[in-house]
């Protein structure tokens, strides 16, 4: 990821949360995993079946990132 300027991560998801309890989130970690930030809001309720999803990483985590 350190020659990338503007990564972008797509994915599949498929969620079922339970209301109060449960969220799918994205995180980042650019210091091998003691720290980690949210890069996109958590989603919660029903994903209605495998949806694709694309995210910007923001450029301070373009650099030795964990997913």
């Amino acid at each position: 990821m350190s020659t990338a300027t503007s990564p972008l991560l797509t994915f599949n998801e498929n969620y079922d949360t339970e209301t109060g309890w449960d969220q799918c989130s994205v995180d980042v970690s650019s210091d091998n995993g003691v720290t980690w930030v949210n890069i996109i809001p958590p989603r919660t309720g029903n994903s209605g079946g495998w949806v694709t999803k694309s995210i910007n990483i923001p450029g301070p985590y373009t650099s030795m990132m964990k997913l």
